[in-house]
């Protein structure tokens, strides 16, 4: 047999992570557990369904990242419910 060496490019590494088809995937992810955590949080106090939770998706220095956060940062009340109820921990791991 051959004796056969393999070595890491870093430069296309880094550009293969940031680029279109995997930025698309990390979304889906993303989108997917923005749903499940607003499915969760069910519409809070007052009962009425409503987007607690949003995604987003962007370039990083090495590769693409995802994050959920809650979409009107003056939403005390969404913050705390998911502080209790550890919603976002329940979306990730699939809810």
């Amino acid at each position: 047999m051959a004796d056969v060496k393999f070595r890491r490019f870093a430069g296309a590494f880094e550009a293969f992570m940031n680029s279109a088809p995997v930025r698309a995937e990390v979304d889906s992810y993303v989108q997917q557990v923005t749903a499940r955590a607003n499915r969760i949080n069910n519409g809070g106090k007052r009962g009425s369904p409503r987007h607690a939770f949003m995604g987003d998706t962007q370039t990083g220095e090495k590769r693409a990242q995802g994050m959920v956060k809650i979409s009107d940062p003056n939403d005390s009340e969404t913050y705390v419910n998911s502080l209790r109820n550890n919603t976002l921990l329940k979306a990730l791991k699939g809810g």
